[in-house]
């Protein structure tokens, strides 16, 4: 994996684009971009690394269930 990363980023000019800020922390979150490429896309697709989708189904049960909550709580208070 570490060769992989001389290969790709040493000695290259990359790009840093901030796709969010959380300024109660003082930091930016965002993407390295070497060219167009997205780095993080081109390590995924090159198979290098895998995305985790444990984090993002357990946010969609967050949210399914809020909701679920909403409908709930409006069917409690029309009723």
């Amino acid at each position: 994996m570490l060769d992989m990363w001389n290969f790709l980023l040493v000695s290259q000019e990359v790009t840093f684009k901030v796709d969010y800020a959380v300024p109660s922390i003082g930091r930016e979150f965002g993407s390295v971009f070497l060219g167009e490429k997205n780095v993080a896309l081109l390590v995924v697709s090159e198979g290098w690394a895998k995305v985790d989708l444990f984090f993002l189904t357990g946010y969609l049960d967050m949210i399914f269930c809020l909701f679920l909550y909403g409908i709930i709580l409006n069917l409690l208070c029309s009723g």
